[in-house]
């Protein structure tokens, strides 16, 4: 699991990031800049199955001196999921996530190597964001609608883009900026 951690303004929060299953991260830079916290960069490592790597991420940030607001993306916003109870996290934002990993490849002819499900995930009272787009070329956004459905409506805000697709720099910045100030009204 590759860890960076860069230095913001607010010692009250951390805000650990987690990738997709290419490790990518200059596409959260839209998104974390707006946020003023240190920044901890949690890496999703293929060579290791997901119930690692969720172990992996849920010991580093049960380490944090800090509440904690998870951002994942692809598969990383599937291991915030599983990280969600921890008590430091007071919020998740759930990016292009998917519900069923299996379907999820099937529809694309991909081997599912390892079923992985959030159906075991429960609700929470704490803040839930997911955000999707509708041009997904990798996971359906009916997969996100599917994820709204477990977390009750009270503390779940479900955001769909019309033109977006899979990577993170086709969602309007605009309208990222203004989920992420939502996101810091209601949690901070």
């Amino acid at each position: 699991v590759l860890l960076f951690l860069a230095v913001g303004f607010n010692d009250g929060y951390n805000l650990f990031v987690i990738s997709g299953i290419d490790g990518k991260f200059d596409e959260f830079n839209q998104i974390e800049n707006q946020f003023e916290f240190s920044v901890s960069k949690l890496g999703y490592d293929r060579t290791h199955s997901f119930v690692d790597n969720v172990q992996t991420f849920r010991s580093i940030i049960e380490k944090s001196t800090n509440d904690v607001i998870l951002l994942g993306w692809s598969i990383g916003a599937v291991a915030a999921a599983f990280s969600a109870e921890l008590e430091k996290v007071k919020g998740i934002v759930l990016i292009n996530a998917f519900y069923d990993r299996e379907e999820v490849l099937r529809k694309r002819n991909i081997s599912c190597d390892e079923q992985v499900t959030l159906s075991s995930v429960k609700d929470t009272n704490k803040r839930v964001y997911i955000i999707c787009g509708e041009k997904d070329d990798k996971i359906p956004y009916t997969e996100s609608e599917k994820i709204k459905n477990i977390f009750s409506m009270t503390n779940c805000h479900f955001f769909k883009f019309s033109n977006a697709r899979h990577n993170l720099g086709s969602f309007p910045s605009m309208a990222l900026s203004d989920i992420t100030n939502k996101i810091k009204g209601e949690i901070l």
